[in-house]
């Protein structure tokens, strides 16, 4: 699912469905909007999804502070920092079969140690083995 280019409502988007081979690597993207006026840290993280949908799969990669799965470690790493300009990308390298079947992004906004606001794509980016 696409956000509509309007910046006050909270949306993730990523790419549907992605071409991946065993030991290849992928890049995946999200991209995020939330009211330009809501204070507090933004912090993205990636879960593996369910076979249907994201729901609340185990966290695969936290972007604050770079806390990796011990099953991804080694093989994730973050491409550059746009957190702040609504973009949030990871590599995965040495992919395995048992990488799958999807990865989803979540998105939070956090004021001091309180959680103010979270979400996500509904469906994230679902890998496709040759």
């Amino acid at each position: 699912g696409g956000c509509d280019g309007k910046d006050e409502t909270y949306c993730a988007e990523q790419r549907g469905s992605v071409l991946v081979e065993v030991k290849g690597s992928v890049t995946l993207t999200c991209n995020f909007t939330y009211p330009k006026d809501q204070p507090g840290e933004v912090r993205v993280s990636w879960r593996r999804g369910l076979p249907d949908r994201c729901g609340y799969g185990e966290v695969i990669y936290n972007h604050t502070g770079g806390w990796t799965h011990r099953d991804y470690r080694g093989r994730i790493s973050p491409v550059g920092n746009h957190i702040e300009d609504g973009s949030a990308t990871i590599t995965i390298r040495d992919l395995r079969r048992t990488d799958r079947p999807m990865f989803c992004c979540r998105v939070e906004i956090h004021g001091g140690s309180k959680h103010i606001q979270g979400w996500q794509n509904r469906h994230g980016t679902y890998m496709l083995y040759k």
